[in-house]
C-alpha cells in the first residue's frame, strides 16, 4: 500500500471503527476500497473523491451523489450506509461492499445466457424505476456501473455521479453544451449527443444499450445494427428502447422490464407446448400467446374478457363488439391486469386459467344501449355489476363506467380493504380509482411506506377523494408523521360521503381517549362484520388504552376479532404480533411472527425494518441468550435495516417489549457506531436497559 498515498490519508479519516484493506476500483472522479466495519464484522466498500480534483464543484457533486444513494434504497441500488463529514481534507462515504464482477468485467468471458441477460435486464430496470420514482436520471447506465452478484442471478446498478433531475422542457445554447459532454461515448443516448433534454427516456435508451451488450457482446451501433445472438421477441423489446424506426418506444422502466420478462415466459410457453404434444397445438398456442401478449406485472391478475351476449337489431351487433374491444383496450392500459380474449376451451388452458371472467351482454332498445357485466371466479363463484345506460350514438362514452366497474370488481378479489370500501367517497375515474387501489394493496400488505406515498399520488391526482384522505391520516399515525390539519378539517366536513359505520370511526378519532374507547367498543358491538371496527379499537387500546389505565392485553380480543374476519390483512399480526411479545404469549407471538413471515414486504423500508424489530424482541423475550444476540446480528447485517432512519430508536423500542437485556446489548452496538445519532440511542438506551 505504500505505492498509494491516498490509503493511509484515508484510513485516519475512518477513524478506529473502520479498517480499509485494499484498492479495488478507481475511475476518473474517484476510487474506492474496501473495508471492514469493525463494529459488526462486515466488508463494506468506501468511495473517496480524487484529492487532485476535489474542486469546489466536484466536491458538491460527490455530495450529491451519496445525498442520491441515500434517497433511493432498493435491492437492485448499491446501498450507501453513512457519509460522515470532510475529514483529512478527504471526501468520502462508506457504502454495500458489492461481491461480484461489473457486467463489463463479466463480458470477457462472452455474451450471457439469454436467461441470465433477461435476468440481469430485469433487475437493472427495476433499479432504474426506483430512481424515477426518486425524480432522478442517472444518465451514464453502462456494463461497468452494473454488477452481477452470483453471476449474475442478481444485478445492481451504482455510480450515480452524473445523477440529478431530469432537464427542463426549455435549454438554453449552454445548458446543451454542458449537457451533451455527459455520459459515456458509445452508451449515451442521441439526446446527450445532441444536447437535447434529458429524461427518464435517456435511461431507457442506455438500458437498451446494454442489454443488447450483454445478449450480443458487441456494442449496438448507429445504422442497421447486427441482431445476430438476440432472440427475435427479446429484439422486439429492444427496438422499443432504443427507437428503432417503426417502434413504440417504452413509457417507463416498469413497462420494459414486464415486456422483456415476458419473452422469458414466451419461450418457456412455447418450448413446454412443443415438448408435451408436439406441432399439432402450435396454432392454438399462437392464439393464446397474441391474446396473452401485453406489457403487464409479473403479478398481474390474468383477467379474462370474451365477446359480448348482444340483444337487438342485428344492423347494431357492432355496437356490442366495438364495446368489448373498447373495454380490453381500457384494461390493457393498465400494468395490473394481464388480459386475453380466452373463447371457449381457452379459458381452461393449464397455463392461462384467468382469475377472474368478465362477461357482459349488451342490449340495444329504442334507441339506448344498456351494458350488463358479471364476473365469474374459480369455483363459480362471482357477482352481477351495476348496469350502465347511454344514447346508441353515445356508446362510446360508457368506456370509463366499464373500466370503473370491472376495476371494483378485480379490487372485491384481491383485497381484505375492499368490502369495506364507501363508494361514495372514492375517486371518480378509473385511472385515479386503479392509484388508490394500489395504494389499498400496499397497506394490506403492511408496506407502510410505500403506501403512503401512493396514497399521496391517490390524493395529489384526485383531491375529491375523501377515502384518500382519511387512508393518509391513518397511515401517518402508524408512521408517527404529523397530519395536515387542512386534510383532517376536509374529512370532517364532508363526512356525510362516507356510510355510517366509516363516519362512527371518524369521530370516534377526534374524541378524547376515553370516550374514543367507548365509541369504538359500542361501534364494533353494532357493526359485527366490520374489521376495520375492531382493528382500529385494537390499535387505539393497545397505543392509548394505558393512558385511559386499561392493560395492554385488553387489545387482543379486537385483534384477534380483525385477524379472523380478514387474516390476508397484514397489519392485524404486526399488532398481534406486538401486544403478544410484550404479553409474554410466546404461542400466540409465533403464530403472528408466521402469519407475517407468508407475506413479503418487498423494498418497504419501514416494513422491514419493523419486521427485524418484532423478531429481534421475540427472540429476546422467549430464545435462549445467544440465539437472541445471532438473531440482532442478523438483523443488523440488513442494509436497508442499517440504513433505516428508525435504527437509532430501535434498542429504545426494545424496552416497550420488556427485554432490557436486548435493550442493553442493541445498545452497546449503536454506541459504537461511528454516527453520533446512533451513539447517543445506544447510551440512553444501555441507561434505561439497567433501571
Amino acid at each position: 500500500m505504500d505505492s498509494d498515498p491516498l490509503f493511509d490519508r484515508l484510513q485516519r479519516a475512518l477513524g478506529p471503527d473502520y479498517r480499509l484493506e485494499r484498492l479495488i476500483g478507481s475511475g476518473g472522479m474517484g476510487k474506492v476500497y474496501l473495508a471492514t466495519d469493525l463494529t459488526l464484522n462486515s466488508p463494506v466498500a468506501v468511495k473517496v473523491l480524487r484529492p487532485e480534483i476535489a474542486t469546489a464543484h466536484a466536491s458538491e457533486a460527490f455530495t450529491r451523489e451519496a445525498q442520491i444513494l441515500a434517497h433511493v434504497r432498493h435491492p437492485n441500488i448499491v446501498t450507501i450506509h453513512h457519509a460522515p463529514p470532510r475529514k483529512e481534507g478527504l471526501d468520502f462515504y462508506i457504502m454495500e461492499f458489492v461481491e461480484g464482477p461489473t457486467l463489463e468485467k463479466r463480458l470477457e468471458r462472452g455474451p450471457l445466457t439469454v436467461r441470465d441477460a433477461v435476468k440481469m435486464g430485469r433487475d437493472l430496470l427495476a433499479g432504474l424505476e426506483a430512481v424515477h420514482r426518486a425524480g432522478i436520471v442517472h444518465r451514464d447506465v453502462k456494463p461497468s456501473n452494473v454488477f452481477l452478484i452470483s453471476d449474475p442471478q442478481h444485478a445492481k446498478l451504482s455510480d450515480f455521479g452524473i445523477a440529478r433531475a431530469p432537464s427542463p422542457p426549455q435549454r438554453t445554447g449552454n445548458e446543451r453544451q454542458s449537457v451533451a459532454q455527459e455520459g459515456t461515448p458509445g452508451y449515451q443516448a442521441p439526446e446527450q449527443m445532441s444536447g437535447g433534454p434529458i429524461t427518464h427516456a435517456t435511461d431507457l435508451y442506455q438500458a437498451g444499450l446494454v442489454i443488447y451488450e450483454a445478449l450480443s457482446n458487441e456494442r449496438f451501433l448507429a445504422g442497421p445494427p447486427s441482431w445476430r445472438g438476440v432472440p427475435r421477441s427479446i429484439a422486439r423489446v429492444l427496438r422499443g428502447a432504443l427507437r428503432e424506426e417503426h417502434a413504440e418506444p417504452w413509457v417507463d422502466a416498469r413497462t420494459f422490464r414486464h415486456a422483456l420478462w415476458r419473452t422469458r415466459v414466451l419461450r418457456y410457453l412455447i418450448r413446454a407446448a412443443m415438448l408435451a404434444i408436439g406441432g399439432i397445438i402450435v396454432g392454438a398456442t399462437t392464439i393464446i400467446l397474441i391474446g396473452w401478449w401485453q406489457p403487464s406485472g409479473p403479478g398481474a391478475l390474468p383477467v379474462a374478457l370474451p365477446r359480448f351476449d348482444y340483444i337487438g337489431p342485428p344492423a347494431q351487433r357492432a355496437v356490442a363488439d366495438s364495446l368489448v374491444d373498447l373495454l380490453r383496450a381500457e384494461l390493457r392500459s393498465h400494468p395490473d391486469f394481464r388480459v386475453t380474449t380466452s373463447r371457449g376451451w381457452l379459458l381452461h388452458w393449464p397455463f392461462r386459467a384467468p382469475a377472474l371472467v368478465i362477461r357482459g351482454q349488451v342490449a340495444v332498445r329504442q334507441g339506448a344501449v344498456a351494458v350488463q357485466l358479471s364476473d365469474t371466479r374459480p369455483g363459480g363463484s362471482g357477482t352481477v355489476l351495476p348496469e350502465v345506460r347511454a344514447p346508441v350514438d353515445a356508446w362510446a362514452t360508457l368506456g370509463d363506467s366499464l373500466t370503473y366497474r370491472v376495476l371494483l370488481a378485480v379490487w372485491d378479489s384481491l383485497s381484505p380493504l375492499a368490502s369495506s370500501l364507501p363508494r361514495g367517497a372514492l375517486p371518480r375515474t378509473p385511472c385515479r380509482l386503479a392509484l388508490f387501489l394500489q395504494a389499498e394493496q400496499l397497506v394490506a400488505a403492511g408496506k407502510w411506506q410505500n403506501a403512503y406515498i401512493a396514497y399521496t399520488k391517490a390524493e395529489q391526482s384526485d383531491s375529491t377523494c375523501l377515502l384518500c384522505s382519511w387512508r393518509l391520516n391513518e397511515v401517518e399515525r402508524w408512521l408517527a408523521l404529523e397530519h395536515d390539519p387542512a386534510r383532517v378539517r376536509r374529512v370532517l366536513s364532508h363526512i356525510d360521503s362516507f356510510p355510517e359505520w366509516y363516519r362512527s370511526l371518524i369521530r370516534a378519532s377526534q374524541l378524547p381517549v376515553p370516550q374514543r374507547l367507548d365509541t369504538l367498543r359500542a361501534e364494533t358491538e353494532r357493526w359485527r362484520n366490520f374489521f376495520l371496527g375492531y382493528m382500529q379499537l385494537g390499535d387505539e387500546m393497545f397505543h392509548r388504552g394505558p393512558l385511559d389505565g386499561h392493560a395492554r392485553a385488553e387489545a387482543i380480543p379486537a385483534l384477534e376479532q380483525a385477524a379472523r374476519l380478514r387474516p390476508d390483512f397484514a397489519p392485524a399480526w404486526e399488532h398481534l404480533a406486538w401486544v403478544d411479545i410484550t404479553e409474554g404469549d410466546s404461542a400466540g407471538a409465533a403464530r403472528a411472527l408466521h402469519a407475517l413471515d407468508r407475506r413479503n414486504v418487498g423494498d418497504d423500508p419501514f416494513a422491514l425494518a419493523l419486521r427485524a424489530l418484532l423478531g429481534v424482541a421475540y427472540a429476546f423475550r422467549f430464545l435462549p441468550d445467544q440465539a437472541a444476540i445471532d438473531t440482532l446480528r442478523h438483523a443488523l447485517a440488513d442494509t436497508v435495516v442499517r440504513a433505516s432512519s428508525n435504527l437509532a430508536a430501535g434498542p429504545r423500542m426494545l424496552g416497550a417489549f420488556d427485554v432490557p437485556h436486548g435493550e442493553i446489548l442493541f445498545g452497546e452496538i449503536l454506541a459504537a457506531a461511528p454516527a453520533r445519532d446512533l451513539q447517543r440511542s445506544g447510551l440512553i438506551a444501555q441507561v434505561f436497559g439497567s433501571i
